[in-house]
């Protein structure tokens, strides 16, 4: 392939298109269309809670609850992550897509283009459409995705039984609740993750009269951040996480509230 332009010239080989395996045909079990916008957002949302221990299979990768509605899980064994959407599919089964699919399949349709409504009287419809996919569940353990007309990724999935997810979810009423902005708890957690990188990597949590203390110990310092609480019950409290798994979650969370929950009597 050459390329020419007013400044340069370039040239990339190419190999030949039949030495490129063909994808056989293989039954279908269940297919379906899904907004491809709401699945695969869903899906990369979950990766930083799966395992990275190739020791535990059904935990490294992502499971997809599938039926009406779609639920999407991960996790370690010391967190996890559970989204309920609004979509459906018409066969009830779980499946678990590996971790690299997941990667593979938001590169393809980052890349994939938009497939236009078919009547359009402006631009507005046209950039606003949902991205459709088509999903099948085909062959022996395995999931075939379409993106359009322009490119279909078949996985193997991982293979064995996910978690019930829910069951790990603890009951009733949480001993302590609070409702705080998640940019603003993001800044505090990341101002005080240097001493507790230090230290143990945790970062303690007090709230007390609507207010939020983040802090961290170090070896040989301490450092804390206050912050108000939208609203918090149970209160005074306290609790402490990883640091890291906090940030993972608060990651891109630049508009919304988050609400913070603990099950264990907060001393």
């Amino acid at each position: 392939v050459s390329l020419v332009w007013s400044g340069g010239t370039a040239n990339y080989p190419t190999e030949a298109i039949q030495d490129f395996p063909v994808l056989p045909e293989m039954p279908t079990t269940a297919e379906g269309t899904i907004d491809g916008d709401t699945l695969i957002a869903a899906m990369l949302a979950a990766l930083p809670y799966v395992a990275t221990d190739t020791a535990r299979p059904v935990l490294s990768g992502v499971t997809l609850v599938l039926g009406s509605p779609i639920e999407v899980a991960a996790g370690d064994g010391f967190r996890m992550s559970h989204q309920v959407l609004g979509l459906s599919f018409p066969l009830e089964a779980k499946i678990i897509v590996p971790a690299h699919a997941v990667n593979i399949l938001g590169h393809v349709f980052a890349k994939a283009p938009r497939t236009p409504p078919s009547s359009a009287d402006s631009l507005i419809p046209i950039i606003t459409a949902k991205r459709q996919l088509h999903m099948a569940l085909t062959g022996e353990n395995k999931v075939r995705l379409d993106f359009g007309r322009t490119a279909s990724v078949v996985i193997n999935l991982v293979q064995g039984d996910p978690p019930e997810w829910l069951k790990l979810v603890p009951k009733g009423e949480p001993m302590l609740q609070s409702q705080v902005f998640a940019p603003q708890l993001e800044a505090a957690v990341k101002r005080v993750r240097a001493v507790a990188k230090d230290g143990k990597g945790i970062v303690r949590m007090v709230f007390a009269d609507g207010n939020l203390t983040v802090s961290a110990i170090g070896e040989d310092q301490e450092i804390s951040a206050t912050m108000d609480t939208l609203n918090t019950q149970g209160e005074p409290g306290r609790t402490a996480l990883n640091y890291t798994y906090l940030l993972d979650y608060l990651s891109g969370k630049q508009v919304s509230s988050s609400s913070l929950n603990t099950t264990i009597p907060a001393r």
